[in-house]
């Protein structure tokens, strides 16, 4: 709870004083200390998938065996985790850029309830949904 507690802290902070000119470099840190700490989780996460996947035995066609579906299931949470580190690697070069927090379509503010929830969203949520 402390860690959601700190990311949630450090995203309030960094968009009080986030803008395209420049922002406070400690916290922006602070964020971008947060979004590593997500993506070595998610990192972590996949190598786990990955040895599970590994394990796959041959298997016949028909042969109703329940573990194929266990590893389909590991295979889809695999691309789906690869996607999340795909996005938080993306949010740590746009904090280094300077741009964290801003709305990749329209420029805005992107809401600090939003960073809070979704830390690596690159949309506001006007932009998210004008996208569905």
């Amino acid at each position: 709870m402390q860690r959601m507690e700190s990311g949630v802290a450090a995203v309030q902070r960094s968009h009080s004083v986030a803008d395209k000119t420049g922002n406070d470099v400690g916290e922006m840190a602070e964020c971008i200390n947060m979004l590593r700490d997500k993506l070595q989780r998610a990192q972590a996460e996949l190598g786990k998938l990955n040895e599970r996947l590994s394990a796959k035995k041959g298997y016949r066609l028909g042969s109703g065996d329940p573990t194929i579906y266990e590893w389909e299931m590991d295979l889809a949470r695999k691309k789906k985790i690869e996607g999340r580190i795909e996005s938080i690697e993306k949010a740590v070069k746009r904090a280094l850029r300077g741009n964290y927090g801003l709305c990749e379509r329209c420029g805005r503010m992107i809401q600090v309830e939003r960073l809070a929830l979704l830390p690596f969203t690159s949309l506001c949520i006007g932009c998210a949904r004008a996208g569905e």
